[in-house]
């Protein structure tokens, strides 16, 4: 029998459990270290086959060669209870080996369950985020739309207002010629009628004034002849030859006497024609001066209207930057306080309203502004 030995560590590197006592190196480490057992009591490396064969036999140490001579040594007969001990002694070492084995195993499970639920909840939590952004986008590109769209309807009914603000200008500028122009004919026709009055008026004095002489005249020319006539047809069966020679006679005088008033007449219509000419020229230059004062006064107007109308332009302008600013601050005020306390959204809504009920003061005082005064009408009566 052999002898009970106790089982000791490997004093090399691999750190092997199991060897006999006093055994010192296995012979993995024998040949890898370089070293060896002289000193060991049994002289010689242990293998890894001698290690199984160990353990196989239940822990007996004696693993050396069985000894040929007559006096073999008494087997060492183990105690019950030492044999119990021995026995939970390799159960525990077996039971901490395959904690040992399990434990890199376990680890690596639950190491990869870790994982697994590491990366299920980044890829819930990223879903969450994209999803976040996405309504927080969406959100933002409908207020941008309603923004734009507001934008777009005041910039309409600034285009109209505009629009209307022209077309009433045009109405006004329209009226106004109209009725300066209608001043005007009637001012000129008051003048043409008075001239043509008084120059009526003084042509007739003159032509009455210088066809006195020759209407007398005239008349009595023709009260001798019309007596001449009755005289002659009293006595036509008796002087037909006298009657005759006093025709002739009285023709030829009626010939002088044309022949006299025609010099007389000439001049005097040629001065009348000169004098009406000269009126006509004085009427005519006085009309066209009336006329380039009116284009003076039109075209004065419309520099005046057309730099208004600029500076109302400019005034537009610098309102819709400063709307657009108001706006956008407003913009971003809406985006910060979505996530605030429900008290700043109520004073945000109630600044909202003040600034909205001072843009509508604003703009109803501008449009006032903008209305076109009435110009006072002066009556034909008053000139």
């Amino acid at each position: 029998m052999a002898s009970y030995r106790k089982p000791t560590l490997c004093s090399g590197s691999c750190g092997f459990f199991g060897l006999p006592e006093f055994s010192g190196f296995c012979s993995n480490c024998f040949t890898k270290d370089g070293k060896n057992s002289r000193n060991a009591p049994n002289n010689r490396p242990i293998s890894f086959h001698d290690a199984r064969a160990f353990f196989e036999r239940g822990g007996s140490s004696d693993v050396s060669p069985p000894v040929t001579t007559n006096n073999k040594p008494k087997q060492r007969q183990h105690h019950p209870e030492e044999q119990q001990q021995l026995k939970q002694k390799q159960e525990k070492q077996q039971q901490h080996q395959e904690k040992e084995t399990r434990l890199p195993k376990e680890k690596l499970e639950q190491d990869k369950e870790e994982q697994l639920l590491q990366e299920k909840q980044e890829k819930y939590n990223q879903k969450q985020q994209q999803q976040q952004q996405e309504t927080q986008e969406q959100q933002h590109q409908e207020q941008q739309q309603q923004h734009n769209q507001e934008r777009q309807q005041k910039q309409q009914q600034k285009q109209q207002q505009h629009v209307q603000h022209q077309e009433q200008l045009k109405e006004q500028q329209l009226g106004k010629q109209e009725e300066h122009h209608v001043q005007h004919q009637e001012q000129l026709k008051e003048q043409q009628l008075g001239k043509q009055e008084e120059h009526h008026v003084q042509q007739q004095e003159e032509q009455q004034g210088k066809q006195l002489k020759p209407q007398q005249q005239q008349e009595e020319e023709k009260q001798q002849t019309q007596q001449g006539k009755q005289q002659q047809k009293q006595q036509q069966n008796v002087q037909h030859q006298e009657k005759l020679e006093e025709g002739e006679r009285e023709q030829k005088q009626h010939q002088q006497q044309q022949q006299e008033q025609e010099p007389q007449q000439e001049p005097q219509q040629i001065q009348h024609q000169e004098q009406h000419q000269g009126q006509q020229q004085k009427s005519q230059q006085q009309q066209q001066q009336q006329q380039q004062e009116e284009q003076k006064v039109r075209q004065q107007q419309q520099k005046e209207e057309e730099e208004e109308e600029e500076e109302e332009e400019e005034e537009e302008e610098e309102e819709e930057e400063e709307e657009e600013e108001e706006e956008q601050q407003q913009h971003r005020k809406q985006h910060q306080q979505n996530h605030q306390e429900p008290q700043q959204q109520k004073e945000y809504c109630q600044e909202q309203l003040q600034l909205q009920h001072h843009q509508e003061k604003k703009q109803d005082h501008y449009q006032q502004l903008k209305q076109p005064q009435p110009m006072p009408r002066t009556s034909t009566s008053d000139k």
